[in-house]
């Protein structure tokens, strides 16, 4: 019996160059559906420090200068698509679900989002919202399609962890998702069929680094296991990272090991001291 497959096709493809120039490094996507505002595309460029938002229905685009804040340094920017509750008393109807995308840099200290549910036809810039000060490095996984955010802190253990964006932005609002393990590091979670979670993890930090052994390099896909538990201090296990112009995005890989690299207007909230082408679309 053969395998299923799904078979894909381009439906549509986006010119970024009025965009971007020789500078741009332009690392993920996000495509977003509103049911006011039609189709939108995000994509993010750590070479310049923007969010390119590209209206498919209008093929036209505008950037959003994601700042890096006082501390850290520009370097790969994660971008996570989330839905959080907000109180809306002025349309009468208590909380509503408003879309933002959450952003940051690795080596930033501050956690940043768009308010893209204001996004239509006609927007031609959006602000940046400060989050504030990251309790510890956090390395973006991916998110439920809701409220949820995923990530990994880049301590040797792997751990995945969640925040809810309906929460405050604090260390004991982390809760531990699922152990890693020593051999592989969570790259990426993901929703699947029905709104499973998926989690991707691989050992290639150990390929960069020529400690591979006999076996090569795996990549394991499995259901995110999901544990109920918030740990005392998730932030605990991670190299502390020095909010200063000398900071040095690395991290110690198992014992005895090297230290590598992984590779508008803002706003302050919860504050505390201390040519390009991409290609979108699937067939039914």
């Amino acid at each position: 019996m053969n395998a299923p497959y799904i078979r894909l096709q381009i439906v549509r493809a986006i010119d970024l160059s009025r965009a971007t120039t020789a500078a741009s490094f332009l690392q993920s996507i996000v495509v977003d559906h509103s049911t006011t505002a039609g189709q939108f595309v995000y994509v993010s460029d750590a070479g310049l420090g923007n969010v390119i938002v590209y209206n498919v229905a209008c093929d036209s685009s505008f950037k959003v200068h994601v700042p890096v804040g006082p501390c850290g340094q520009q370097d790969v920017m994660y971008m996570a698509p989330v839905q959080a509750d907000v109180l809306d008393m002025a349309a009468g109807r208590g909380t509503a679900r408003y879309r933002r995308l959450y952003v940051t840099y690795l080596s930033s200290c501050d956690m940043i989002y768009i308010p893209v549910h204001v996004v239509d036809e006609t927007t031609v810039g959006l602000p940046t919202v400060n989050m504030g000060r990251k309790p510890c490095k956090m390395i973006v996984l991916g998110t439920d399609r809701g409220s949820i955010i995923y990530f990994r802190t880049g301590s040797e253990t792997g751990e995945i962890l969640s925040w809810d964006v309906n929460k405050l932005f604090r260390h004991e609002n982390f809760r531990s998702v699922q152990r890693g393990r020593r051999s592989r590091i969570p790259l990426m979670v993901t929703t699947g069929f029905q709104g499973y979670q998926w989690s991707m993890e691989s050992n290639y930090i150990d390929f960069l680094i020529g400690d591979i052994g006999c076996l090569g390099v795996s990549t394991r896909i499995e259901p995110l296991h999901i544990r109920d538990e918030y740990p005392d201090d998730p932030c605990s296990n991670t190299v502390p990272m020095r909010c200063s112009p000398t900071t040095a995005a690395a991290e110690k890989i198992g014992q005895n090991r090297k230290k590598i690299k992984e590779s508008g207007e803002t706003f302050g909230v919860n504050k505390r001291p201390p040519t390009s082408t991409i290609a979108v679309g699937q067939a039914p």
